[in-house]
């Protein structure tokens, strides 16, 4: 059972993914997340010390969330290519209904870029660290094509989704309908998939 103080965390950083939507949370003052999470000012501050906390809060509770859910699934799963197949198509579900943490993901991926260690980007690294360890473990058992750069297939299997978000910017005037949605982020998968270049094991591609 959720208490009251988890119910009004909660709030305020759903308030500021919100934001989030059209600003880069540098952009964003404690007063305004507070208005828009129906709180005071100095209730932001008893649950975050600092404004820093709430985009580390937000990223770990609604991104890294996701991120331990795929880690312990994918523990349950052998062989590299059904471990890509399960990871892409959790990428299509989350893509279709967190758009909105898609967007944060992307817009805050400069954020504090003079520091050393951001959660975020840590946390893409150690992802893009795993795609690539698999794409590499796959072509040593034969499931992949050897040869490709592994580093680069990670990186567009990671960034490749997130493509999607620019995709309706530029020819769908910032928003696909949700049935849309899933339909192109599946073409993204397929797409990626493809370039990973799984080995038909009846011979050929």
């Amino acid at each position: 059972m959720r208490t009251r103080s988890a119910d009004t965390r909660e709030s305020i950083l759903t308030a500021t993914l919100r934001l989030l939507g059209s600003r880069d949370f540098s952009a964003i003052g404690t007063l305004e997340i507070a208005r828009e999470a129906g709180v005071s000012e100095g209730t932001i501050f008893r649950y975050f010390p600092a404004k820093a906390d709430i985009y580390t809060g937000l990223v770990r509770e609604k991104v890294l969330k996701l991120v331990l859910e795929l880690r312990a699934e994918l523990d349950a799963i052998e062989g590299p290519l059904a471990r890509l197949e399960h990871l892409g198509r959790r990428y299509v579900d989350f893509i279709t209904v967190s758009r909105d943490v898609f967007q944060v993901i992307l817009r805050e991926l400069t954020y504090d870029s003079e520091a050393t260690s951001n959660p975020l980007l840590d946390q893409m690294r150690s992802d893009v660290h795993m795609l690539e360890g698999l794409i590499e473990e796959g072509a040593r058992q034969g499931v992949f094509e050897p040869g490709s750069d592994a580093r680069a297939l990670a990186m567009l299997f990671h960034g490749g989704l997130h493509s999607l978000l620019l995709e309706e910017k530029l020819f769908a005037k910032g928003k696909f309908p949700a049935k849309l949605v899933k339909k192109r982020a599946e073409a993204y998968r397929r797409a990626l998939m493809s370039a990973i270049r799984p080995v038909d094991p009846r011979g050929g591609r």
